[in-house]
């Protein structure tokens, strides 16, 4: 299974704009080991991204700084508002729940959540600054 963890852009290299260092959503429950891409264990949830793959001429570098993002493999794939990012993260973090809990008393919450908000979006929100 592969998924998408919410990011937001705080910083872009300046040799390279199209590589940003992002922090993870905190609630994701991220650790060191699931961070691919990072390079400093002091910040566990800081870690370097690609941002290529979000990029067009209507959409300079420089405007995602302070998006959200969702990741993958070391990649923005995709810009989303706050709202969703929360909501992923938090998606996330009871998914790790979840796991944790034995078998016979593992929650639903997550299909609780969906079921609550049925139109939960995986389009792309806009975020310019």
């Amino acid at each position: 299974m592969c998924l998408g963890i919410p990011a937001r852009i705080c910083a872009l290299r300046v040799d390279n704009p199209k590589l940003a260092q992002v922090e993870w959503w905190p609630a994701a429950g991220l650790s060191m080991e699931s961070a691919l891409a990072a390079h400093d264990k002091d910040h566990a949830t800081m870690v370097e991204i690609n941002l290529s793959t979000v990029l067009d001429d209507a959409t300079p570098p420089h405007s995602l700084i302070g998006c959200w993002v969702i990741t993958h493999l070391g990649f923005a794939i995709r810009v989303v508002d706050e709202q969703e990012a929360a909501l992923i993260g938090s998606l996330l973090a009871q998914l790790a729940e979840a796991r944790q809990a034995p078998a016979t008393v593992k929650s639903t919450s997550v299909q609780s959540a969906l079921e609550a908000d049925p139109q939960t979006s995986l389009a792309s929100g806009g975020c310019h600054a």
